[in-house]
């Protein structure tokens, strides 16, 4: 994988099934022991029920030299835990309904972008830089007021800025990956992650922002407003003064703008791609779609995206096929003891008795995509099967065998935020458009080896052809 011979998504769900019959196994990561898990219920307890000692990614966050890497995803410790608190306000159910006319003025451009796209250039259109700017659009204006536009203008700076973060150069690659499974390693020789044009892009957009609104006495219901209040509020939870500044306030604007946009499009993508090769679920969905915008008066709103059970199966599906982030890692922050009769290994020999212990310091894997292949959770699970997802299916499968966006207190903080923006997304698109496989998508698709979360290597194209409604 380092040598980009394989991507993430498939290097682990084989590194998965080379440990079966084990609940758990250890592998050395470069030079750094790591500790695998595969029972759900072992994984259940160190993300909740221990979690005390696995609070922490084991992330190297080095501030001065790579200032946007200090984000609530890497962080630790009682920082982590401060800003968690902080910004989970962001993401409610109202703060999202206050959030979703603008969500839904995207949803418009997006559907006008298509059929201005299938005007200029045919109705074949690769949808995943589409995808990518109508989020792009979305994050622009929900987090930090900007009006990006670039579904009209796919050369907007704010868009620039995200293909720049995710088209990665080979070396760019090789330091990402080795960020993420050796930090050790990234830390000994100083790794820089973002490279400087893109600091300095989101500096200046979260400083002038914020000085803007300062000078004009702006007040916006929005995720930069409520980084600025985190500042001016000027005190941590343990009652001290210590300031937070502005670089680690762009941390923050930074990572959730790549969660943002780059997850939301990747899930769109493989689910229209997958809608595209069944169309008797696509038909289904799109039947459904068309019912609640009929209740709502034909008007897309927050309370009908609620209103659609079968597009979250359909979604969730997509989510265990490509989950966005494949694996989760977790560092033991004090020395754990797993009992072996509470969690046996049926191949370790019977006079292996011992509990094991992970030792502070060690890394824990959590093979979130080996989990959602492993047949014994999901037969035949390279089969695209909504189905899964039933109420009844769901209650026959273990817990913790589908983890699409973590579990427990560091759960992903904008899982509602991106389920909004998806549904969204596609109700934009099934509601006027019928979608076909295209003739320049490879079958079957190949994933792009240089990046973290599951991408297609040369792009999905796809046929977008509108539908008659039906009076």
């Amino acid at each position: 994988m380092l040598m980009q011979k394989e991507s993430t998504l498939e290097f682990f769900k084989n590194f998965y099934q080379r440990f079966e019959g084990h609940p758990y196994g250890g592998y050395m990561s470069v030079w750094e022991p790591t500790f695998l898990v595969r029972e759900p219920a072992l994984i259940k307890q160190i993300l909740i029920k221990d979690f005390s000692h696995f609070h922490d990614r084991g992330v190297v966050v080095d501030e001065k030299n790579d200032p946007l890497t200090a984000h609530l995803f890497n962080l630790s410790g009682q920082r982590w835990h401060f800003l968690r608190n902080k910004l989970s306000p962001t993401f409610t159910s109202g703060k999202m309904r206050y959030m979703f006319p603008l969500v839904k003025k995207c949803t418009e451009d997006f559907h006008k972008a298509i059929t201005a796209e299938i005007s200029k250039n045919g109705n074949e259109i690769e949808v995943k830089d589409m995808n990518a700017r109508y989020t792009t659009d979305v994050i622009g204006t929900t987090a930090f007021g900007v009006d990006v536009g670039s579904l009209f203008k796919p050369d907007a700076e704010m868009r620039m800025i995200g293909r720049k973060i995710f088209e990665l150069t080979t070396l760019e690659a090789f330091k990402m990956f080795v960020f993420f499974l050796a930090p050790g390693v990234a830390k000994y020789f100083k790794f820089r992650i973002v490279e400087p044009y893109v600091e300095k892009y989101f500096i200046k957009v979260v400083s002038d922002t914020i000085e803007y609104r300062q000078g004009k006495n702006i007040t916006r219901n929005d995720f930069l407003q409520l980084l600025m209040n985190l500042k001016n509020s000027n005190a941590t939870e343990n009652g001290s003064k210590d300031e937070l500044d502005i670089n680690q306030l762009c941390a923050q604007a930074f990572v959730f703008f790549i969660g943002g946009f780059e997850t939301s499009a990747t899930t769109l993508t493989f689910c229209l791609y997958e809608l595209a090769r069944h169309p008797d679920i696509q038909k289904k969905m799109a039947e459904e779609i068309d019912q609640v915008l009929e209740k709502h008066n034909g008007e897309l709103t927050y309370e009908s995206l609620s209103e659609m059970p079968y597009m979250d199966r359909v979604i969730s599906e997509t989510l265990r096929l490509y989950p966005a982030v494949p694996i989760l890692f977790r560092e033991c922050t004090k020395e754990y003891r797993i009992k072996r009769e509470e969690f046996p290994d049926p191949l370790m020999p019977t006079n292996r008795k011992e509990d094991i212990v992970i030792e502070k310091g060690v890394k824990v894997l959590l093979p979130i995509v080996g989990l959602h292949y492993d047949p014994k959770y999901y037969p035949h699970p390279e089969k695209f099967d909504p189905d899964r997802f039933t109420e009844e299916a769901k209650s026959q499968r273990p817990p913790f065998t589908f983890l699409p966006f973590g579990e427990g207190p560091r759960i992903c903080i904008g899982m509602r935020f991106g389920n909004m923006q998806t549904k969204a997304g596609l109700v934009a698109l099934l509601s006027n458009f019928e979608i076909r496989p295209g003739k320049k998508t490879a079958n079957p698709i190949v994933l792009d080896p240089k990046l973290f979360v599951p991408a297609v290597k040369d792009g999905v194209y796809l046929q977008f052809i509108p539908r008659k409604k039906q009076n």
